[in-house]
């Protein structure tokens, strides 16, 4: 560690005597002024240590010695008791090979970490974040597989009130790099990334009507990826890189802001509704959905892996209500297999994703 007083840098600060290998560093300084310094060895076990009026304390495992299970610290965020609430992973209660989003508290004034609390005892994917509301309640975002294997997973989010867990809520399946804010209305805002047929999106989701509507941040032919999400001042602020020329290894850092004193006359609602029914199914597909202005629409069916299957709508449509079918088949008239397909719904820069099980 290094430390800058205002003019210049520090002397190199060596904080992991003895332990090569180690990685996954974070820094936090709470409300009392103390530097907590976190890292893992091997990916997996999680140590620490504070800095604290120019001394370090001695090396600390949140469960030394005390957990048979596997565990690993992620993202955090400090409440004003200057306890940290923790999203990360364990292997309590999971399979070989398997791990599950879980739940840490460090207790400040006792120095004493919560048994990790398996969230959904379900496996999960690589993406999680978490945050807190103006109640210093925790909320958490977190990429899930949907069915036994990796090519099917979602973005769910979960909150706490004080007394227990939600059921978790599907915000949209094949995401990617999950990020949570909560505003000071105390709105959940979530980011993450999705395949595209040209390649990826990032997408910002709202709770609009008991329904999460996506807005496009950013769509690129390349590689992009959510980075951190930020909420300050009344702005939301996205840290991202997106991939500059296809097959460079350029990338651009980009950041982008949403003022959310704004943001309903600047980013206005197009979509209220969009529902899929009979679900799973062997037939006719039927999609309704609600449109809160006159404006073009593009409804389109992806596989898992992204690939365009079917364009059922490309037309500029009227406000309202409307019904549409898919009878199961793709582009050239062929009935596609048995699986798991994405219905897309886009209008302007609004987007709703719901998922379609065929089965034959």
């Amino acid at each position: 560690m290094k430390i800058y007083d205002g003019q210049e840098w520090s002397d190199s600060i060596l904080i992991t005597e003895g332990m090569p290998g180690s990685d996954y560093n974070k820094v936090i300084i709470d409300n009392l002024n103390r530097v907590f310094v976190f890292w893992a060895t091997n990916g997996s076990y999680d140590y620490y240590r504070i800095y604290q009026n120019g001394v370090w304390s001695e090396i600390m495992e949140p469960y030394f010695n005390v957990l048979p299970d596997l565990y690993y610290l992620y993202y955090q965020e400090s409440d004003t008791n200057n306890n940290m609430h923790w999203i990360g992973y364990t292997t309590e209660y999971m399979g070989t090979g398997e791990y599950a989003h879980a739940y840490f508290i460090y207790n400040n004034e006792e120095n004493t970490w919560s048994e990790p609390l398996n969230l959904t005892l379900a496996p999960a994917l690589i993406g999680n974040d978490i945050t807190l509301n103006n109640y210093n309640l925790p909320a958490i975002a977190i990429r899930e597989k949907t069915i036994d294997t990796a090519s099917y997973d979602a973005t769910l989010y979960l909150n706490n009130n004080g007394l227990q867990w939600s059921v978790p809520e599907l915000i949209v399946e094949d995401p990617e790099n999950q990020q949570i804010a909560i505003d000071q209305h105390n709105y959940v805002h979530v980011v993450n990334r999705e395949k595209t047929v040209l390649g990826y999106q990032v997408v910002h989701y709202k709770k609009y009507n008991n329904e999460w509507i996506g807005y496009i941040i950013d769509s690129t032919p390349n590689f992009c990826n959510p980075t951190k999400l930020l909420f300050y001042n009344n702005q939301l602020y996205l840290l991202y890189f997106r991939d500059s020329i296809p097959g460079y290894p350029d990338v651009n850092i980009m950041l982008a802001k949403y003022d959310l004193t704004t943001s309903i006359k600047n980013n206005p609602i197009y979509i209220s509704t969009l529902t899929v029914y009979p679900n799973p199914t062997s037939g006719q597909i039927k999609i309704s959905f609600e449109l809160t202005e006159p404006e073009y629409v593009n409804m389109l069916i992806f596989d898992f892996s992204g690939r365009h299957v079917k364009t059922l709508i490309n037309r500029k449509m009227q406000k309202g209500k409307h019904l549409t079918n898919w009878d199961g088949k793709n582009e050239n008239g062929l009935i596609v297999k048995s699986g798991m397909y994405l219905c897309r719904l886009y209008c302007k820069r609004n987007v709703i994703t719901k998922s379609i099980e065929i089965i034959k």
